[in-house]
């Protein structure tokens, strides 16, 4: 089990929601996640509130979540979801084999429209399908980008990047470090 949390926040400008209704989904589905509200599995109510400050957390099994915001003081609308949220613990897997890189992408990103998306592939040796890739940047790709990764074909790791601003935007140029849980 492993905790998720964010903020509720306006897409165009970035300010935070207070009260914003949050709603869990199992990943690509319409159908609400299983949540609890700390690593004892107290249940927690799926659909539920983001606080004064916009804070939103949950615990969930290790898997993927789509994680929905509307409504909130400011108003979040139309609602918008942060899709194939991964969760996954890897105290439980310990066992796992870790392999990575860091390297720069950037120079492949060109400007991304409002609402598009724009993916990279590199190749990672040794990675396979069955892995669980993550992307984190080394630095600030910035503001409105959501990235996101996976084993796309043996040793090859696709990354994503979204805009969920109403303006293109130009990545900076940063590093990435990319690993692959085995």
């Amino acid at each position: 089990m492993e905790k998720r949390f964010g903020y509720s926040q306006i897409q165009s400008t970035g300010a935070r929601v207070a009260s914003a209704t949050i709603t869990v989904y199992q990943a690509g589905t319409l159908t609400l996640a299983s949540i609890f509200s700390d690593n004892l599995a107290t249940p927690q109510s799926n659909p539920f509130t983001s606080d004064a400050n916009g804070l939103w957390l949950f615990y969930a099994a290790n898997g993927r979540y789509d994680v929905q915001m509307s409504g909130g003081s400011p108003t979040i609308s139309p609602a918008y979801t942060l899709s194939d949220y991964l969760d996954l613990d890897l105290g439980s897997v310990v066992s796992a084999l870790l392999i990575g890189a860091s390297l720069s992408l950037n120079s492949l990103f060109t400007t991304i429209p409002s609402g598009f998306t724009q993916e990279q592939t590199i190749a990672l040796s040794g990675a396979l399908t069955s892995g669980v890739a993550s992307v984190s940047p080394v630095g600030d790709p910035g503001f409105g980008l959501i990235w996101s990764a996976w084993v796309s074909a043996p040793n090859t790791v696709s990354i994503r990047l979204a805009n969920v601003t109403p303006n293109p935007i130009t990545p900076n140029a940063v590093a990435w470090n990319v690993t692959v849980a085995q």
